[in-house]
């Protein structure tokens, strides 16, 4: 019996947050032509004080990896420990998905129901 690809992405993300050593982990809330990104060590600290805006393109995610690789060497943390992670994202975010993929990251997509469910808060994603 073949593993679900989704069950084999989130144990692979378990395995880098509960282990020791630091990990980064990158939400992406995910929208046609912005996207808002923030990147958190250990799961407190903020990488950046108002998040990112990205563009949902090749020069976005260029961006993108151009700023995490500054933040990774600030906080000495290796391209392995970091994982990526936003709602199950539309078709419209599937290029961008796999170009981080393509780069080595992992990307685990989260059921948005189940974050609902999990959150601390109930502030909208377009608030700071």
């Amino acid at each position: 019996m073949r593993k679900s690809p989704r069950k084999c992405r989130s144990q692979a993300a378990a395995e880098i947050l509960s282990s020791k050593g630091r990990s980064v982990v990158v939400g992406v809330d995910f929208a046609k032509s912005s996207m808002k990104v923030q990147a958190f060590l250990d799961r407190e600290t903020v990488a950046w004080k108002r998040g990112l805006d990205i563009e949902n393109s090749r020069a976005g995610v260029e961006f993108l990896l151009e700023r995490l690789s500054g933040i990774l060497r600030k906080w000495r943390v290796g391209k392995d420990r970091v994982v990526f992670g936003g709602e199950d994202p539309a078709s419209y975010a599937l290029p961008f998905i796999e170009a981080l993929r393509r780069r080595g990251f992992l990307f685990v997509a989260v059921n948005a129901k189940t974050a609902s469910e999990n959150r601390d808060n109930t502030r909208a994603s377009s608030d700071l």
